[in-house]
Order: structure tokens, then sequence, then C-alpha cells
């Protein structure tokens, strides 16, 4: 099928409605004139009519039918279309045409055919008796073949005014929505330049129609986001390149060096070993960015269970116990609450987020995890004192493989995927993240949907400062050091 066209519409729209119009009209305008002709005629018979009657009555005596004769026809004169009889009711013809035609009456109303193709319509009326003339009718009548020509000839002129009337406006729509439709041409054709070399194009929208700048507007808001993702797939598949180079470049030449030469067992043990470390890490990789797919496409979490947030939070300090204590940093949980959660993704994202803070927490002090219940959302905040995120930074927090001051350095143990499997998980649970830095405290954390409770607007987010500034604000970089998946 061929789309359809939106000029072709239109223009279909205007011809039936010009049709509609100039037809309407021409049938008005011709049964207005027909009405008018009519009523003429009528008007001019009983004018006639009226005439007859009063010579009639100015007869004295039966010698006056030849005066009668005499003032009829001068009443005549100048309508020759009008036509007079006046017969006897014992069929003598006193005035007219002989032998006068038949006149069948309908009413008083005559219409006659005659052999010459011409129609008579008129009257038939009695005259009253007198001294001069006995009972007779008279016969007014008038020959319409002038008014049908006329209607003809007119009718004829209204198709072709009509005719010329509808092409016109046919053609002048063509032209109007040709003309009309000209801003929508240039907007194709700047999209059209618009191609993954240039996506920082936009459509210009500063001389467009008002009904064309909320589609234009639309349309650049699209190419913001499309620049953005593709920013972004640029970057991951950038960074995904970097972060797997690393260790298969370890991979290579440890096992160049190690068939360069005779080894031991032990050697080969150790190179084995060694291998086996930086295979660990492309699994890691491999599985957090296959995770992190499965969130992009909306999948939910599974496998919910009832539990406390608190008591998830407590094992995962239990896990840090050794890196706290190397630390000399302290951990404190505050709050709790009771959901329906995936289990084992909640100390996922609680594990990167404490290990997070780890990493930027000065010795001596304290990390706290807050847990709280909002309304129909839960907060879990994971606050820890140290040097604040730069501005710049904060909308990127969690962005995948992205750094707090730069990239991610080569001896990092974070690959950068720690806060957006953070944000992912959230996700899965009907939430989001969110986060802060000011005098000298990070905030990072997220919330959840109660189980069963809807989220209205206004609860997204708690804090003025947090899903508020999303855009402004952010977390410091990366995930737990060597840790992936679930403790």
């Amino acid at each position: 099928m061929s789309p359809r066209s939106i000029r072709t519409r239109i223009t279909a729209n205007l011809g039936v409605i010009a049709l509609v119009m100039f037809g309407s009209v021409g049938v008005l305008l011709y049964a207005m004139l027909d009405r008018e002709l009519k009523r003429a005629e009528r008007d001019s018979i009983a004018s006639k009519a009226d005439i007859v009657r009063h010579f009639v009555d100015e007869m004295k005596s039966p010698g006056d039918i030849d005066a009668l004769r005499h003032h009829l026809n001068d009443a005549l004169i100048g309508h020759r279309e009008l036509h007079i009889w006046i017969l006897a009711h014992d069929g003598a013809v006193l005035y007219g045409s002989s032998p006068a035609p038949s006149f069948p009456t309908n009413d008083g109303k005559v219409s006659i055919a005659r052999k010459d193709g011409s129609r008579l319509v008129g009257l038939r009326f009695e005259l009253p008796p007198n001294a001069a003339l006995a009972a007779a009718d008279a016969v007014v009548a008038v020959d319409i073949r002038q008014r049908v020509q006329l209607l003809t000839s007119f009718g004829a002129a209204l198709v072709v005014v009509c005719t010329i009337g509808f092409a016109s406006t046919v053609g002048l729509s063509v032209w109007t929505i040709r003309r009309g439709l000209l801003p929508v041409r240039r907007l194709s054709g700047q999209a059209e330049q618009i191609g993954p070399d240039t996506l920082s194009r936009r459509l210009a929208i500063a001389e467009l129609d008002r009904e064309l700048r909320t589609l234009a507007s639309a349309f650049n808001g699209l190419l913001d986001r499309l620049e953005y993702a593709y920013q972004q797939v640029e970057a991951f598949n950038s960074h995904v390149a970097h972060e797997l180079r690393t260790p298969l470049a370890n991979l290579i030449s440890g096992t160049h060096v190690l068939l360069a030469a005779e080894r031991t067992t032990q050697q080969l043990r150790e190179h084995l070993a060694t291998n086996l470390e930086d295979l660990e890490q492309l699994n890691r990789i491999v599985n957090d960015m296959l995770f992190l797919a499965r969130a992009d496409r909306g999948e939910p979490a599974r496998d919910l269970s009832q539990a406390s947030l608190a008591d998830e939070a407590r094992l995962v300090a239990e896990y840090f116990e050794a890196a706290l204590q190397e630390r000399h940093v302290a951990l404190r949980i505050e709050g709790d609450a009771r959901t329906q959660v995936g289990v084992s993704l909640m100390r996922r994202a609680l594990v990167n987020l404490v290990a997070n803070a780890l990493r930027f927490t000065e010795p001596n002090r304290t990390i706290v995890v807050t847990i709280e219940t909002r309304g129909e959302r839960i907060d879990v905040v994971v606050r820890n004192p140290g040097p604040p995120i730069a501005p710049d930074d904060l909308p990127h927090i969690f962005d995948r493989f992205f750094a707090a001051g730069g990239p991610l350095a080569e001896n990092s143990e974070s690959h950068g995927l720690g806060l957006a499997i953070v944000r992912a998980i959230a996700k899965m649970h009907g939430g989001d993240t969110y986060a802060r830095s000011v005098e000298g405290t990070t905030e990072v954390g997220f919330w959840l949907k109660v189980a069963g409770a809807p989220i209205a607007p206004e609860l997204r987010p708690a804090h003025a400062e947090e899903r508020g500034r999303e855009q402004h604000e952010g977390r410091h970089a990366g995930s737990s050091p060597g840790v992936a998946g679930t403790i």
C-alpha cells in the first residue's frame, strides 16, 4: 500500500466541500429564479383576469362586444406570451383564436400542450352575466416557453460557473496546501541531514509556525536523548574494551612467558593462579554487563520474599568486618523496614554501596546505613564522611564505567559498574537511586516501593535535594572491591 498523503487528503476534502457548496448554491439560485418567474406569471395572469372582468363589467349592450375585443387587443400589446379567450357556454368563441383549444381545468387552473410544442398555463373563470353578455367563461393563459428557455440558459450558466469555481477552488487548494507544507518539507530536509556523525544538529524552530514548533521541539528532545544514548553506547563500548583489554593482555603475555621456557610445577601453578584472577575479573565484568542488559529491558526483580532490610545490612556489615577493621572504619545501621524484595539483589546493592563508601571514608570515621519508611516507599541511604564530589561529576555518578574525578585508573580495584548495578536493582523493585554531597558528607542511596503500594508522583523522591537534584548530584564511582554478585 502506498503511504497516505496529507496533501491529497486535504485537497480531496476541500474538493468535496467546494462541490457541495457550489452545487448547493447553484441549485438554490436555480430554484429561486424558477419560483420568481412562476410568481411573475401568476401575477401577470391575475392582473389580466382583473382587466377582463373590468372590461366585461363596462359592457352595457350586446353591441359593446366589438369595443370589448378592441380593449382586449390593446391589453395584449407587448405581451406576446399572453393569450385570452372568452367562450360562451354554448361553445361559441367570443374572443380569441378559433377554434379554441380544449381547456381541461383543475380547480380553475389550466394547462395546455399545443401542437406547435408550446405549453400554456393559466386560469379559467366564469364571467358574471349582465345585460350585454350572457353567461360565459374567460381563459387567461401564458406561454411558458420563455420561462423554460430562460431557466435552461441560466442552469447551463450555473453549471459552467460552478464548474469553474470548483476547479479553481481545488487548484488554489493544491497551491495553498503545497505552500503550507513547505515548512514540513524543510524540516524533513533538515532531518535527513542528521546522521550518526551529525547527531549534534537540531531542527531550526525559531521561524516555524506555532503548530510545528511543538513537533520540532519534541523531535529535538528525541535527538537530545538519542545523542546522549549514542554517546553512552560509544563510551560503554570504549570502557568495555578498556576493561577487557587489561586482563586479556595479562593472560596473553603471561601465557607467552609461560611457554617461552620450561617451567616447574610450582611455577605453572603460580601462573595459573594469576590467570585465574584475571579470568575471574573478566567473568565479573561480563556477568555485570549481562545483568545490566536484563535490567535495561525492564526485567523486574524475581523470587521476592519478605525480608528485614536491617538484617540484610547486618549481614553485609559482617561481610565487610575485616575490611572495616583494616581501614579503622566503623559501620552503624539505623532504622529498619520489612518488605517484599529479591534478597540476593538487595544484598548485592548494599554490598556495592558500602564498598563504595568504604573506599572514600577516612580512618577512624563511621559509615551510617539508614533505613527509613516514608509513606509508601522505603529509603536506604549509605552516608559516609569524606571529600565532596565535584558538582560536574554528580550528574554521572550512576553511569557505567564512571569514576568521580576522571576515568577509571588502570590500577583501580573497581571496574565502574557497582553503582550502575545499584540503580538497576532499585528500578527492578519499582524505585530509583539518588545522591548528594555537601559539607564533607556524601549520601548515596536508593528507594523502593512498598510491596503492593502504588507510588504517587509526589513521593518521587522524598528529599528535595535528592531526585529533585538528580541531574546535579551524584555518587562515588565504582563497585565493591573484589566483590561481584551475591554474598
